[in-house]
């Protein structure tokens, strides 16, 4: 055995021992038995879409499959959208069209002042939120609601808010009905919680009628997107969805929009100096308005969206011919 271990081979015409060789064979051995890990963490999720549009479904126009004559504009609402995660979302409005020619776009903006031309078709897309009258008041522990408190009331008095979603200023079209008339009220951002100045901001004043209407449309430069992080409904410990006062509400995360008598608002400090819940019209949800000139909107974690509406307008001159236009919700 000894003498084999000494023993030379030739190898590529150089001479190696046989200990060498052996040796070698061994440590791959060695090597081949070494543990990959000690140990391993594993598992498995299933995972869910964080922002979703509603209604659930295919979503179409209400000009979908239909002939119109150039000219004729379309109106569709119900729409929604709602971030689930417990994180921010950005998202942009994409729109695009085609014909039997080909496409045009994509194109993103949501201004309410805003539309773009694709193929002859001008879209504009805004948030909706109605305004109303609402029962009694939170009990007196200020804590929560009792079935009946803080119920939207089934009379004349509404009133129908389409704002900006996005854009440099906040563009507002209000109709209002049943208010008291002759009166000047404030269209109001009011963040919680009381006075309403944290740090809340006036967005109009108007006067309505000897009918109790009231119409007021413009823009205003907020200084801010809605909510302001200091604003209770934009923390992390928000309770609006859960505190029974708006069971019917969607949107968890947001702003409140009030329309109220300014004769019961500071304008200056920005908050109610009294309460006469029965001549206010309250928010039916929360609101989401993104301050920036890029189009990017911000959605709050935890429930937080917006109601919108998408109007599509076809130019007079559009030359005649079958059109397809699509928009969309966009992750940035």
């Amino acid at each position: 055995m000894r003498k084999l271990m000494k023993k030379k081979v030739k190898i590529f015409k150089k001479e190696i021992s046989v200990f060498l060789i052996v040796m070698i064979g061994v440590i791959g051995l060695v090597s081949a038995a070494l543990i990959p890990y000690f140990g391993s963490i594993t598992g498995s999720a299933t995972v869910t879409q964080s922002v979703i549009v509603s209604p659930p479904g295919e979503l179409k126009f209400s000009f979908d499959g239909s002939t119109n004559t150039a000219g004729k504009s379309f109106t569709d609402c119900g729409f929604s959208v709602k971030n689930n995660a417990d994180v921010e979302a950005l998202i942009q409005f994409g729109s695009s069209c085609s014909n039997t020619t080909g496409t045009e776009g994509p194109s993103t903006e949501v201004d309410i002042n805003w539309s773009v031309e694709c193929d002859g078709i001008g879209t504009e897309i805004y948030g909706i939120l109605e305004l109303d009258n609402k029962v009694g008041d939170i009990d007196s522990d200020n804590d929560f609601c009792t079935t009946t408190e803080w119920d939207r009331i089934n009379d004349s008095t509404i009133a129908t808010l389409l704002y900006s979603i996005v854009g440099d200023e906040f563009g507002y079209d209000l109709n209002a009905e049943g208010l008291m008339i002759s009166t000047e009220y404030s269209l109001i951002y009011y963040a919680d919680d009381w006075p309403g100045n944290n740090p809340g901001a006036l967005i109009a004043t108007g006067t309505s009628d000897g009918s109790g209407d009231l119409i007021i449309s413009g823009s205003t430069d907020l200084g801010m997107s809605l909510p302001h992080p200091n604003d209770a409904n934009a923390k992390e410990t928000c309770d609006y969805c859960t505190n029974g006062c708006n069971p019917t509400d969607s949107h968890c995360k947001g702003a409140k929009i009030w329309l109220v008598p300014s004769s019961d608002y500071d304008e200056t400090n920005k908050k109610l100096t009294a309460w006469n819940q029965a001549n206010y019209l309250f928010e039916t949800d929360l609101i989401t308005y993104s301050k920036n000139t890029v189009n990017e909107i911000t959605l709050p974690s935890n429930g937080g969206g917006f109601d919108f509406c998408i109007d599509n307008e076809f130019e007079i001159n559009l030359v005649p011919d079958t059109y397809t236009r699509t928009t969309e919700v966009i992750p940035t």
